[in-house]
């Protein structure tokens, strides 16, 4: 498997998109709704690939800290990890803690201060164990919600 960021071109943007069909179509993230072009083009991108096939990407967006909080200060870059894909039948391979690494290995050696993210994923106990006992993140809040 090869993983590796990648500038965004029309045969990958065809590519990326039809994965956020597949995701849109599992509805296994609240509100969720395929990809446009102005979505995907104003983050950088990774992307997993086997046997020359994209099977998972990562995208990720340079942030700058509007004022100071309990984990970072005014005026820090960070990285915001705005979506993580792995195909369906390939989950749970290890794929989306090597593309996260990767990222993660990439940002801390430009100077970034963290990684952050937000997941709206309805299987929050798969999430959390990804993101917490796989890639070492630390909760920071948490949103809940109960329809009435």
């Amino acid at each position: 498997m090869k993983i590796y960021e990648t500038k965004l071109n029309d045969d990958l943007l065809e590519k990326l998109i039809l994965f956020s069909e597949e995701w849109e179509k599992e509805n296994c993230t609240y509100g969720y709704h395929k990809n446009q072009k102005e979505d995907i083009e104003r983050n950088r991108i990774f992307v997993a690939e086997e046997n020359s096939q994209i099977i998972g990407y990562l995208f990720a967006a340079e942030k700058i800290s509007e004022k100071d909080s309990s984990i970072i200060k005014k005026d820090e870059k960070y990285m915001e990890i705005e979506e993580v894909y792995i195909s369906k039948e390939l989950r749970k391979n290890g794929i989306g803690q090597k593309l996260f690494k990767a990222a993660e290995e990439k940002f801390k050696n430009e100077g970034y201060a963290q990684i952050m993210l937000t997941s709206a994923n309805r299987d929050f106990k798969s999430l959390l164990h990804f993101y917490i006992d796989e890639l070492d993140m630390n909760l920071w809040s948490a949103r809940l919600f109960k329809k009435l």
